[in-house]
């Protein structure tokens, strides 16, 4: 099973440092130019270690006027990934923002999020908890709605 990313979730894996998730939940991941680009810049928080784990990762899209549309609704970031998920015919999608996952289902594709990662994760018994890795996220400013933990939490028994 092959997941395309978008920036954000990468970022949080990050933050967590639980990148190596994307290669032991999933036979593969790949990321468009546009969002390795937006991850590596320079001053980025995680810049250097993004770099290292995406670098074999990238894969180029082919059809530029449709991310253009698509930009007009979401991110450069998530309209590229859903792109290169459409031209390689890959179903699964990484994705935590609400409007580019509305733009990803309209098209067919399966989002998952950083903490769909997680529950992952847990479910394989990668990780113990998904508890104090939603808490370090929210300290590092990632946003997680009340109700959306308290569900996670009750899907994961914690």
């Amino acid at each position: 099973m092959i997941i395309v990313s978008d920036s954000s979730p990468l970022i949080s894996l990050s933050i967590i440092s639980k990148l190596d998730l994307l290669v032991e939940i999933f036979d593969d991941f790949l990321i468009p130019e546009e969002v390795y680009e937006e991850v590596t810049r320079k001053n980025k928080p995680f810049a250097s270690i993004l770099a290292k784990h995406l670098k074999s990762h990238i894969k180029k899209i082919k059809n530029i006027t449709a991310m253009q549309v698509l930009t007009m609704d979401i991110g450069p970031g998530e309209a590229a990934a859903i792109i290169l998920a459409l031209e390689n015919n890959i179903k699964l999608i990484l994705l935590d923002d609400a409007r580019a996952r509305k733009v990803a289902i309209h098209n067919n594709l399966t989002p998952v999020g950083t903490l769909g990662v997680l529950i992952k994760a847990k479910e394989k018994k990668l990780i113990k908890e998904v508890k104090g890795y939603m808490d370090q996220l929210i300290l590092n400013n990632i946003h997680i709605s009340d109700t959306l933990y308290k569900d996670v939490l009750a899907m994961v028994n914690e």
